[in-house]
């Protein structure tokens, strides 16, 4: 891989204000992830949406905004999607739902894990997030257990606080790091995340040693 490689990148910021039809074209664009409803006390006035996507290989970051909203992914949205991936999302806004039987009630600067093969529905106060997103088999093993699906991690503990100030960071440094710095601190995150949940019980003690040799190296 060439040192100077950047990152494949995609980006669109949509308001009524300027599209009537934006709303429509946003649940439209969604429609292969998520349901979209319930947007904002008058989204026909009010909505927008940010979005910035970056492509490191075949892991994709993004850092999306928007207005407040419910998100369904429900059987239809996973079938029509086909997607078997994993996300690591860190939401600025709280947000509270059902993640497949499991109930969340999640604070702003909160980590959350999505399996994307499984069913979640969240409101959320604002879409206001940083996500990264890896297929399944570039997925390490750690977070494709399905006890993490749901999962979050908030800024209490210090390893939260390490693992949202990374994600913060990579995102606004996404630019200029090109691919294979990218992918380092793609990885880094990871790694974090996993010390992050050892630390809340989530794993089992195969895991855990597994974690200590992942932060070793």
């Amino acid at each position: 891989m060439s040192a100077t490689a950047r990152p494949g990148l995609a980006r669109w910021n949509v308001s009524a204000a300027d599209d009537p039809d934006a709303v429509d074209r946003y649940r439209e664009g969604l429609s292969s992830l998520y349901e979209a409803s319930d947007l904002g006390a008058d989204p026909l006035i009010g909505f927008f949406t940010d979005n910035t996507i970056y492509e490191f290989g075949n892991i994709v970051l993004s850092r999306g905004r928007s207005i407040e909203q419910t998100l369904t992914r429900g059987p239809e949205e996973i079938r029509r999607s086909g997607l078997d991936s994993v996300t690591l999302l860190l939401d600025f806004a709280g947000m509270e739902g059902d993640i497949d039987g499991l109930s969340v009630n999640g604070r702003p600067g909160t980590v959350h894990v999505r399996h994307q093969n499984r069913p979640s529905r969240a409101r959320v106060a604002a879409v206001d997030v940083i996500t990264i997103t890896l297929p399944r088999e570039a997925a390490p093993n750690w977070l494709l257990d399905p006890r993490l699906h749901g999962a979050s991690i908030g800024s209490g503990p210090a390893i939260g606080r390490v693992l949202i100030n990374h994600m913060s960071a990579l995102s606004s440094t996404a630019p200029a790091l090109g691919l294979d710095r990218g992918l380092d601190s793609i990885h880094a995150a990871l790694v974090l995340a996993e010390k992050a949940f050892r630390n809340s019980g989530r794993l089992s003690s195969d895991q855990t040693r597994a974690v200590y040799g992942s932060i070793r190296a």
